[in-house]
């Protein structure tokens, strides 16, 4: 139903070649006919290559 993101935060290195966004979520919705809903915040890490940025790990964790 939906997937909400608040409070980003972006941080790119001095070289501007790695770059973290870290944001909290908030998801509502259903998996295999389940209705779920969720808090959580995550960390999204990217790397310039070839000109371009890549995501190159993510991690999710739960609010507790």
């Amino acid at each position: 139903e939906y997937l909400n993101t608040s409070n980003p935060k972006v941080e790119v290195n001095a070289e501007m070649t790695k770059a973290d966004v870290t944001a909290q979520a908030r998801s509502k919705g259903q998996l295999r006919r389940q209705p779920f809903t969720d808090s959580n915040f995550y960390r999204n890490s990217f790397e310039k290559r070839d000109g371009r940025w890549q995501l190159v790990s993510a991690t999710v964790w739960h609010r507790q």
